[in-house]
């Protein structure tokens, strides 16, 4: 259960129509505030006139979903052209309750219903958290109640799909609920297992050997991820990611066919690749392999990435970046060079969240070489909004230099000449202006004062 719901539940014709009308009805507005189309981000506010409103989607494609937002509610309604749903959403003991009527009632039914196979399928997920703690908590946690429970969804799902008039739709909506199904199971068995310690289960072997590579909707719901990895020889290790990724690829190679999947997988590997913190990773071995499994405009992407990796060796010459302070005057990083210093380059975002959480481990590191001359940290944002960066500065109060790719400009330069597809990103650049590391260790590593006074030395 890895990828949200909205993603693919506006299962819709490829044609366009005349409008559909949604009629709202609630006693009780307090919190209501949208219509959410899905898989669009179509926002709109909802405005209630004696607890009544009306939403016209103006050539809207049939059987699209749209969600009603706000106040602890999400309500799915399912839309048909020159058709009439009303939805009449009340409050019964602090719960909302959801009634429909006209066209595509049932279909609307069907989505929140499946809402809940949904819902019990990420009760599971938020007792394994993904982490490598092992809690008393969850380690109690009953997973055969918890399959049973899955079990009874499953089948009030399938025959709310079962009442859907439309043929196709009805045989789209009980593959997907099917799908849904077996991405809830095969989350509860996985966090049962790392949980309770089991090894070699034959039981979730089964269900992961079940998923079909080339299924669009099994793509959506991050299944394919699961099936690829059974088929992966060793482990990831980032002190060598290269034999990893290889297996990745072949893997993509020989299962997957659909198109679109394989340039999401393969597109994930080289993201992978490319932001991982390995120094071993042997560039050629990885490149070929995916220059022959990879379509024409992954390669043609990635060849990029690629150049400025073999561009920003260490030992080449530094590109010279442009950027602002925080006054707005325009500085370049060669500015820097030939001073007798390293530089430590963070390159970050406010809306990164590792980013952020490297700013204080970069603080601390600020106030322990603050008397060596040999070591210069600086910042670049690549915010485009200038405003979350300088409010973030005003907050911190940063005591070394912070700057900002002021331009789209700027910042698709820099992103290309070190390769970046991803941040947060550190790099050492030698006195002399020549790369020391363009993937530098983080300021988190444990190792960092050895890694770094080895350098300085």
């Amino acid at each position: 259960m890895k990828k949200t719901l909205l993603s693919f539940l506006a299962l819709a014709l490829p044609v366009f129509a005349s409008a559909q009308t949604l009629e709202i009805t609630a006693k009780d507005t307090t919190g209501l505030s949208q219509v959410l189309i899905a898989n669009r981000g179509d926002f709109v506010p909802l405005r209630f006139t004696k607890g009544r409103m009306t939403y016209d989607r103006p050539k809207i494609k049939p059987y699209t979903a749209v969600y009603i937002m706000g106040g602890g509610i999400s309500a799915p309604a399912v839309l048909e052209p020159g058709q009439t749903l009303q939805v009449a959403l009340s409050k019964k003991k602090g719960q909302w309750e959801i009634a429909y009527k006209g066209k595509n009632a049932a279909a609307s039914r069907f989505l929140k219903q499946l809402e809940k196979l949904s819902a019990q399928g990420w009760e599971t997920v938020s007792v394994d958290e993904y982490d490598d703690e092992v809690t008393t908590e969850n380690k109690d946690f009953d997973f055969d109640a918890e399959m049973k429970r899955l079990a009874a969804e499953y089948g009030n799902t399938l025959q709310a799909a079962g009442k859907v008039a439309n043929d196709s739709l009805r045989r789209a909506y009980r593959h997907l609920t099917d799908v849904s199904y077996l991405a809830s199971r095969i989350a509860c068995l996985s966090a049962r297992d790392r949980i309770k310690g089991v090894a070699n289960d034959g039981q979730l072997q089964k269900l992961i050997a079940s998923i079909d590579p080339n299924d669009d909707t099994m793509q959506e719901m991050g299944l394919v991820d699961d099936f690829i990895a059974t088929k992966v020889t060793g482990s990831r290790n980032d002190d060598n990611i290269t034999p990893y990724a290889v297996s990745y690829i072949k893997a993509v190679d020989t299962h997957v066919q659909n198109p679109r999947t394989r340039h999401e997988l393969l597109d994930n590997v080289a993201s992978m690749v490319f932001n991982a913190d390995s120094k071993t990773y042997v560039l050629d071995d990885f490149w070929n392999a995916f220059k022959q499994a990879a379509d024409t405009a992954l390669v043609s992407y990635y060849q990029t990435v690629v150049d400025s990796k073999l561009a920003t060796k260490s030992g080449a010459a530094c590109p010279d970046e442009t950027f602002q302070d925080v006054q707005g005057q325009t500085h370049r990083l060669s500015e820097w060079f030939n001073k007798g210093k390293y530089l430590y380059i963070d390159l970050w975002a406010t809306w990164c969240i590792p980013c952020v959480k490297e700013i204080p481990f970069i603080e601390k590191h600020v106030a322990h070489y603050k008397d060596n001359p040999k070591i210069q940290f600086i910042s670049i944002s690549l915010d485009s909004h200038h405003d979350a960066w300088k409010r973030k500065l005003d907050k911190d109060k940063p005591q070394w230099p912070q700057y900002i790719s002021a331009t789209k400009e700027e910042m698709d330069k820099l992103m290309k000449d070190w390769g970046i597809t991803g941040i947060p990103r550190f790099i050492i650049v030698n006195p002399d202006g020549t790369i020391h590391d363009s993937n530098a260790f983080r300021p988190s590593d444990a190792d960092f004062y050895k890694l770094m006074d080895a350098i300085l030395k």
